[in-house]
């Protein structure tokens, strides 16, 4: 039978029945009417997925069919190479193209064109195309019948078009260019672009594949041609409005054909996406994406994901995203955001350093200003190791560089929330913490603040480390300090009976005052110690340290083990507590 005709049949058949069908049965008490039957219909179709559950609604009985049809919702997913040439109608897919369009209306159209091979499925595409006004979600692959199809009708204008995915069939790269050329779409915001390796021809990068409307590309490269990172860099630097980028670098020709332009990734500004929340890229090796990150300018606070899919390529993606730190951080250094930089807020005088964090803010002020140097990382180390250590030392490291544009000399109160060990079974990082926390020469206040009943990302003998008096290795004559001009210290919640599980009591206090006595003689000595919430304080603890510095203490003496002592309340000098975090 014609489809036409099993249409026009269809249409009468239902037009007889509408009267009847759209009555409630009778017999079953509890019968919806079709206005809330068709409220629940519609709140169940407009879930993408619940789709393939939509034709057992048709099954149940005629009422809810009858109920059924008159849902557009139910009718705007179509799957072209599903629909049904003289076929029965049975499910939302199997119905001919005319019917399914009629049903639904004038809502926006989700439509899926895979494979499409027979004339009739090619037809089906022919009366999608002429409601192209309607689709707000197509996905298709690229044919030389399909494109030749769109050729014939063009051009085409898609204004609710928003999601586009485009698979290219094999051997077909080469029908791209006509495909976007007919196709007007002034609202897509995501694109995803697949298909097959090609053979012998493929697409070249170019601006015109994608629009600068879009907020989600996903573009796998092996249908493009010199996936060099300038060359994908360029292609995309409109694309101002981007939030999620997703490449696959192809593995073998990445680089076998470069353009004859490329120039040093220093000699051009970068490819700046100011508003990048998510990177995603597969690659085989750290040279593919490392590059392309040289040539482009994300925000530090963009989630970094990164998968090798070649399994010859023996690399740890701890190890892939320490390099892309390093990468990014040197970039950053030389077009860091002023809003991020804190550039022009004359207030800020404090900086707490977290482990993978910067917070700038007012001493006597709530107001901060965050710079967030590498998030990601936190997803990836969770416990002190190897791996977690060679983060950290790329983060001291980094550090100085992001505040090249930051007027150090305001930075006066600095605050300590991450002091891992520095052993050298774990990279020796003190030499990495050292030239970071040199840095800050202004500082007369510092805070060493550990975080209560948290053991891992704090010790006392990198905290005594970065008060002590260093001679450098060269020359042991010649000394060298931190924090030069350093005046209070505060230290908050901190044991002074030492690391958990010392067996030495009062070392950190003995080790403490000796660091204070040799600034003190080096023409360095701290004015006073402030004492905050720290445990394991008592009476002797107060008589070792008066000897070196004058102390405040809030009385708080509760021990390691829990007890809390409040009869020891030693203020044996009153001074200005130091301003900062409280």
């Amino acid at each position: 039978m014609d489809s036409a005709v099993f249409s026009q049949q269809s249409q009468q058949a239902i037009s007889h029945q509408e009267s009847a069908e759209l009555q409630p049965p009778q017999s079953t008490a509890d019968s919806l009417p079709p206005e809330i039957l068709s409220k629940i219909f519609s709140h169940v179709a407009a879930d993408d997925k619940n789709f393939a559950y939509l034709k057992n609604i048709l099954h149940v009985c005629r009422y809810w069919r009858a109920v059924a049809i008159e849902v557009p919702h139910f009718w705007n997913h179509i799957e072209i190479g599903t629909t049904a040439q003289d076929g029965e109608i049975t499910t939302p897919t199997s119905l001919p193209m005319d019917l399914l369009l009629t049903w639904s209306k004038q809502v926006p159209l989700t439509i899926f064109a895979l494979a499409l091979a027979t004339p009739h499925e090619i037809n089906s595409l022919r009366l999608v195309l002429a409601e192209i006004g309607r689709v707000f979600t197509l996905d298709i692959e690229l044919t030389q019948e399909v494109v030749e199809l769109f050729l014939e009708i063009r051009p085409l204008s898609a204004p609710l078009l928003s999601r586009l995915r485009v698979t290219y069939a094999e051997n077909a790269c080469d029908v791209s260019g006509p495909f976007f050329n007919s196709l007007h779409a002034p609202t897509l915001s995501e694109l995803e672009l697949s298909g097959y390796p090609p053979d012998v021809d493929a697409l070249t990068w170019s601006s015109h594949y994608f629009p600068p409307t879009l907020t989600h590309l996903m573009v796998d490269s092996y249908i493009f041609l010199d996936p060099h990172p300038y060359v994908v860099s360029e292609a995309i630097r409109h694309l101002q409005l981007l939030e999620y980028l997703e490449f696959l670098f192809c593995v073998d020709t990445a680089y076998q054909i470069l353009p004859n332009n490329v120039p040093h990734s220093s000699s051009r500004p970068p490819v700046i996406l100011p508003h990048l929340k998510k990177l995603v890229i597969t690659s085989a090796t750290t040279e593919e994406w490392a590059s392309f990150m040289e040539y482009v300018s994300i925000p530090l606070s963009t989630q970094v994901r990164i998968h090798l899919f070649n399994g010859s390529v023996s690399v740890e993606p701890a190890s892939l995203l320490v390099d892309l730190l390093r990468r990014r951080l040197l970039r950053k250094a030389s077009h860091l955001n002023t809003e991020d930089a804190v550039v022009g807020v004359p207030d800020v005088d404090m900086v707490t350093v977290g482990y993978c964090t910067i917070k700038f803010h007012h001493s006597g002020s709530s107001q901060s200003h965050f710079l967030s140097s590498a998030p990601y990382i936190l997803n990836l180390f969770q416990w002190f190791d190897s791996k977690m250590a060679e983060a950290y030392r790329w983060h001291m490291q980094a550090v100085p560089l992001l505040l090249a544009a930051i007027p150090l000399h305001n930075i006066t109160v600095l605050s300590l929330l991450h002091l891992p060990e520095c052993r050298d079974t774990v990279l020796a990082l003190e030499e990495h913490r050292f030239a970071m926390l040199g840095s800050f020469t202004n500082v007369t206040t510092l805070i060493l603040r550990r975080k209560p009943s948290v053991y891992w990302d704090w010790s006392h003998d990198a905290a005594i480390s970065i008060l002590e008096v260093h001679r450098l290795p060269t020359a042991s004559s010649i000394r060298t300090i931190l924090f030069p001009r350093l005046k209070h210290l505060q230290l908050s919640h901190v044991g002074m009976n030492g690391d958990k599980g010392a067996t030495t009591p009062l070392k950190f206090v003995d080790d403490l005052c000796a660091v204070l006595e040799a600034r003190k003689g080096a023409g360095f000595g701290i004015h006073d110690v402030f004492l905050e919430e720290c445990c394991d304080v008592n009476e002797t603890v107060i008589r070792k340290l008066e000897r070196v510095v004058p102390v405040v203490w809030d009385g708080y003496s509760r021990s390691t083990s829990g007890t809390l002592d409040l009869h020891h309340r030693v203020v044996l000098q009153r001074v200005d507590r130091p301003s900062g975090e409280a």
